[in-house]
């Protein structure tokens, strides 16, 4: 019995001198914080589809098995891991910084700088959000795994498709990376086939580029998009593969070039 007591006013002395030190980062093991884990409640694959600093905090989707039950996650400056009420499923990738409405649009939300979130009800997988051609202030395009490209207004979340492009053959069966740049807009394909196309904002048809596999579109504003959507100026660059090797194909003032 005193053995008991000792252990208790042991365990009261300790929980007291932790209260006194204040409040203790999260345990970490090699860099890896284990609060921070998101799971599915499927129990499949869950992976992070997008991570973006944003607001004063980090925010992240996971990126669960075909429609699944992906959640919008916060992590504060304190490491403290904030399952958003908001979150509404899904398996999405896409993201960008809207700079002219100050929000991050990662997949199906938009978060303010205040890091209040609105949700849209727009039934795709999103791998890919780019800036607008004619409208940037006011929309975002959206590309999903089927093909599915819609422009978004950024106020009210209103989803309008403009293309279906998998049965035009355009875009392969895996939709992925997006980006706007040199007065276009491009996105990738991994699926069978595989693909890279572009759209100038105006033709009823894409330009197919490549019938290979690719997966991301970018260019050196990485998620804030290209400093002019439609100078020459700014490069504009795609990965992907194919039996022979990784290709790296690059716009350069207009003209496309391949890397290997």
């Amino acid at each position: 019995m005193e053995k008991l007591l000792a252990l208790g006013l042991l365990a009261v002395v300790s929980l007291a001198v932790s209260a006194a030190e204040g409040p203790r980062e999260p345990l970490c093991i090699s860099g890896i914080y284990p609060s921070l884990a998101a799971f599915s409640q499927a129990k499949t694959e869950c992976g992070i589809g997008a991570v973006v600093p944003w607001a004063g905090s980090l925010w992240f989707i996971t990126y669960p098995a075909h429609y699944g039950d992906g959640k919008l996650y916060q992590v504060t400056p304190d490491l403290k891991l904030v399952q958003r009420p908001e979150s509404i499923g899904g398996t999405h990738a896409g993201r960008l910084i809207h700079r002219e409405s100050r929000q991050l649009v990662i997949g199906p939300y938009f978060i303010d700088e205040k890091g209040n979130v609105r949700s849209t009800k727009y039934k795709a997988r999103i791998t890919a959000i780019a800036r607008h051609l004619s409208e940037p202030a006011a929309k975002v395009y959206a590309f999903d795994m089927e093909g599915g490209f819609a422009e978004v207004d950024v106020r009210t979340m209103e989803f309008r498709e403009l293309f279906k492009l998998q049965p035009r053959g355009v875009t392969g069966t895996h939709g992925k990376g997006g980006y706007t740049g040199q007065g276009r807009v491009v996105v990738a394909n991994n699926g069978r086939g595989g693909a890279l196309a572009e759209w100038d904002g105006k033709a009823e048809r894409w330009n197919l580029l490549e019938n290979k596999k690719f997966c991301e579109v970018t260019g050196p504003g990485g998620l804030l998009g290209a400093p002019d959507d439609h100078s020459p100026e700014h490069l504009l660059w795609c990965t992907g593969w194919d039996e022979r090797s990784l290709i790296l194909k690059v716009l350069d003032k207009g003209v496309w070039h391949t890397y290997r």
